[in-house]
């Protein structure tokens, strides 16, 4: 009988330690997926103006100046940059 003793008290503590793991990266993936989910907003606010503004220029424009096709650019490289990012963390997560 002894021997089950120490056999549970060694089993409850792995337990104990494998549930606070577990709470742990609960919480972990909660908000890392809340984050990715705050930066697909973002992502997806950038792509409706991206889109928005290249039609506008597409009908309104024949030529676009420097300023505005540096300004698309940058929108367009940031836009590419936050699904670079996103797609790493989903590549991390799984």
């Amino acid at each position: 009988m002894s021997n089950k003793t120490p056999f549970r008290d060694a089993v409850n503590g792995e337990l104990a330690t494998l549930r606070e793991a577990r709470d742990h990266l609960k919480v972990r993936m909660s908000l890392g997926k809340a984050e990715l989910r705050d930066g697909w907003s973002d992502a997806e606010v950038k792509w409706h103006r991206i889109e928005g503004e290249w039609k506008r220029l597409v009908d309104e424009v024949e030529a676009p100046t420097d300023e505005v096709s540096h300004g698309l650019n940058a929108m367009i490289a940031e836009l590419g940059d936050a699904y670079t990012r996103m797609r790493a963390a989903l590549d991390r997560a799984v």
